[in-house]
């Protein structure tokens, strides 16, 4: 209700998700999913909205395309929502090769900006993290791959890993690694500071702040504001 529309289309205020003004389907991420949409009748002077009659546009894969035996190999760097995204994109526009995403942690693909706000204040917990649908890599046919890469050569397309893995060969790969917090390093007699970037630097962060009676945010960003509003819910 407080975005703003542009044309046919619809754009958040908050994340800038954008979607059809029509129909409400997606058209931009973040968000992977469409809003949606509910049956109203016009009668004479009044508007009625049956709020028991929905629909929601859904980008599905093309199933009857899909071929993961195809020579072609896509590899996606990283596990989080723009690459989440990406394999759905890939899957929805008709690739019908082999995709591979890699990423340095256990999880399937779960929305990070839940860190930083509801996990933090105890609303949520991990089981709540997922992106949404939880079938995303099995609907898309996507082989998930935890491991840290130790070098991509792009002349050769291939991908190599630290921890033993055989190279992965690839005809185009996507970097979508996202960004990381810069560290900051105190003499050794001191505690070095806590960053947030995945579930385990949340945990420790709330471990850590039941411990104190004084936290320093260092930085003036959301993510930090948002910490600070969470701590204080907790």
């Amino acid at each position: 209700e407080k975005g703003a529309l542009c044309g046919p289309r619809l754009i958040c205020p908050w994340h800038k998700s954008c979607f059809a003004a029509s129909d409400g389907a997606v058209l931009e991420p973040p968000s992977l999913a469409s809003l949606e949409s509910y049956f109203i009748e016009v009668s004479g002077d009044e508007i009625r909205i049956d709020l028991d009659r929905t629909t929601q546009k859904k980008r599905s894969p093309r199933h009857e395309n899909l071929d993961v035996r195809s020579a072609q190999t896509f590899a996606v760097l990283g596990g989080g929502a723009a690459g989440a995204s990406a394999v759905r994109e890939l899957r929805a526009l008709g690739f019908a090769g082999r995709l591979v995403m890699i990423s340095q942690e256990q999880r399937p693909p779960y929305d990070r900006t839940l860190l930083s706000k509801m996990y933090l204040s105890g609303q949520a917990d991990s089981t709540q993290l997922p992106l949404r649908p939880e079938t995303l890599l099995v609907d898309c046919k996507v082989e998930f791959l935890a491991a840290e890469i130790d070098c991509v050569d792009a002349e050769e397309h291939t991908i190599g890993f630290k921890n033993g893995l055989p190279i992965l060969r690839y005809d185009k790969a996507l970097i979508a690694t996202g960004g990381k917090p810069k560290s900051l390093s105190l003499p050794d007699n001191e505690s070095q500071p806590l960053i947030l970037r995945n579930v385990e630097d949340a945990d420790r962060l709330i471990a850590a702040a039941e411990q104190v009676k004084t936290v320093v945010m260092i930085g003036a960003s959301f993510i930090s504001m948002e910490v600070a509003s969470a701590f204080r819910e907790r």
